[in-house]
């Protein structure tokens, strides 16, 4: 799963019009996935692995590592998922900046 999430994470940093572009407030995203925790920073400077926990603003997607090989595929709309396959924690603004950097980075 961690190397699912490096190879998207990757993907994003190699695209130099993606994040950029974002505003100045960073987000942790958290994705739970079986018994993967992974924790990913998001600044306008690009995305990393991290093991911070002390930032403002946070978002958490759970969901199985199927859903999550086909979001990071980008092969589903993180949005369209219905409750009963997918948990989202967060500010609806962060949820649409990873449902776009989940479908562009391909």
């Amino acid at each position: 799963m961690v190397e699912l999430v490096e190879e998207w994470i990757n993907r994003v940093n190699d695209r130099s019009d993606l994040l950029p572009r974002w505003k100045k407030r960073k987000i942790l995203l958290t994705i739970q996935a079986n018994n993967y925790d992974i924790k990913i920073y998001i600044s306008k400077d690009g995305m990393r692995l991290t093991r911070e926990k002390d930032l403002t603003d946070r978002l958490q997607i759970s969901s199985t590592y199927k859903v999550f090989h086909q979001l990071l595929g980008g092969n589903l709309k993180l949005t369209a998922l219905p409750k009963s396959i997918v948990r989202i924690e967060g500010e609806y603004r962060d949820v649409l900046l990873i449902e776009s950097l989940l479908m562009l980075s391909h």
